[in-house]
């Protein structure tokens, strides 16, 4: 399984790496700064994690980018954490025109389901999914074929946020301490998903500088 297949489109905007462990000795080696964290985990297990109520929402005006699932895109987790990756970085990425800007443009001032239903009907972006899914069986790791859930975080604001499509609003988890967002995110997630020693059928891939050029 490739779980940096929802990102091969982004080789010109940013380097995706697959991390081979959290510990600091490991992620010395991703290119910095990291500009998001995706990480895939076994859905069946989202019981067993710890639950974090996170920080309080900001302002509308202020909230970062977010959307929900939904039934019409219960197999398309890795598009939406890839989008909420993108979405909420477009400055750091200098993205100033393309698909995904068109929707994010289009849908500011909608809320996170309607954000959803739109994306469900986006045929441009429902094309780039379906081309890179379609190039094999486990190419993508998705909810709904094997059990699997992607998940995204970034930092927006200065916080580190986790974006869930499945859930109601993303999670605001700190403010980003002296160790910066990638140390930080390396906490959190093992904090958060990997509290229960049972489970361990987690990847974890990072966005950071392009190596292109």
């Amino acid at each position: 399984r490739s779980l940096s297949s929802p990102a091969r489109p982004l080789a010109h905007l940013c380097a995706v790496l697959n991390s081979q462990g959290l510990d600091d000795d490991v992620l010395a080696f991703l290119p910095q700064p990291t500009i998001a964290c995706i990480l895939l985990f076994p859905s069946k297990e989202r019981g067993s994690f710890k639950s974090v109520a996170g920080l309080p929402q900001p302002a509308p005006e202020a909230a970062p980018f977010f959307l929900k699932q939904g039934a019409r895109l219960q197999d398309a987790c890795g598009t939406i954490a890839m989008i909420h990756a993108l979405a909420n970085n477009m400055d750091k990425l200098h993205l100033s025109s393309g698909p995904l800007v068109d929707y994010v443009t289009a849908n500011k001032g909608a809320s996170a389901e309607e954000r959803g239903l739109a994306l469900a009907r986006n045929q441009v972006i429902a094309g780039f999914h379906t081309s890179y899914s379609a190039q094999g069986q486990t190419a993508v790791a998705e909810i709904g074929q094997t059990n699997h859930h992607f998940i995204c975080f970034t930092e927006v604001n200065g916080k580190v946020i986790e974006f869930d499509g499945c859930k109601d609003a993303p999670v605001i988890h700190q403010v980003v301490s002296n160790k910066g967002f990638l140390k930080d995110t390396a906490a959190i997630i093992k904090d958060v998903y990997f509290s229960n020693p049972d489970v361990f059928d987690f990847s974890l891939i990072s966005l950071g500088p392009s190596q292109e050029g």
